[in-house]
């Protein structure tokens, strides 16, 4: 017969197990990081995303989503290979969990040609982009990131001259994004941004001009902060607020945005 006293050594045994779940803690580090860059203590945060990427776990999906928030604070501090070796390390495990065809990978692809086109790699960025413009269409016509990822390769197709391709794809942008999206919205404002920039580029100043005016207030900077994501799915976060955004970090001509699901 078990006595009370053995049932409650077992409870609390549970209990501690649960405690140092390898999901758990690193998902506390990394939501933890996620709060620290809002303070702007970015090595604190590095150190826990470092941490978290520790922690023995064979969730790769887990291990991509901190890895990419890793990747973006580097992104943040101008730190472009290290944004890349982030960015690299998450196409990978996403790899080995979806299927080729997945948002989730095509985000990546969009992680990695911001930065080669942030380095001056505009071709390899151009590859990216429309590889991910291309699944995007086929596959996941109606996903939200369509919009930003068309606009990113319209931006990368500026630095070869081929303006008149890229105000298309950004009209194209412009239009799913207003269809989706509130006029006041930051992918309204992207795209608005972005195709002003091109008509600018083609001596269409006052078109242009035009454009500028029907920016929302929050996209009147000449950079976008790319969006920061609190790891929520089967772990505990640190609270129920909406995910935070990072500071704009130096990049090329327009608003490349940083995209993650």
């Amino acid at each position: 017969m078990v006595s009370k006293n053995a049932i409650l050594v077992a409870v609390f045994c549970s209990g501690i197990a649960l405690a140092e779940d390898p999901q758990t803690k690193a998902a506390k580090l990394n939501n933890e990081a996620l709060a620290l860059t809002k303070q702007g203590r970015f090595q604190d945060a590095e150190n826990s995303y470092r941490s978290a990427l520790a922690v023995k776990s064979n969730d790769d999906p887990a291990r991509a989503r901190i890895a990419t928030n890793l990747g973006l604070l580097y992104r943040r501090q101008d730190r472009y290979p290290e944004a890349e070796q982030m960015f690299r390390r998450a196409l990978e495990w996403r790899q080995k969990s979806f299927p080729s065809s997945s948002v989730e990978i095509v985000y990546s692809f969009n992680n990695l040609a911001d930065v080669y086109s942030i380095e001056g790699r505009d071709w390899e960025a151009r590859n990216l982009l429309e590889t991910a413009v291309r699944i995007m269409r086929e596959a996941h016509p109606e996903a939200a990131g369509l919009p930003v990822i068309v606009s990113n390769l319209a931006t990368v197709l500026c630095k070869f001259n081929e303006y008149d391709q890229a105000e298309d794809l950004l009209r194209t942008a412009l239009h799913d994004s207003e269809q989706a999206h509130s006029s006041a919205s930051r992918e309204v404002g992207i795209a608005l941004n972005n195709l002003a920039q091109v008509l600018r580029a083609k001596k269409d100043f006052e078109n242009a001009a035009a454009l500028y005016t029907r920016r929302p207030p929050c996209c009147c900077s000449t950079m976008l902060p790319p969006p920061c994501v609190r790891v929520r799915k089967r772990w505990p976060a640190s609270s129920g607020s909406a995910p935070t955004r990072c500071s704009p970090a130096s990049a090329a001509m327009s608003q490349a945005s940083s995209l993650y699901p």
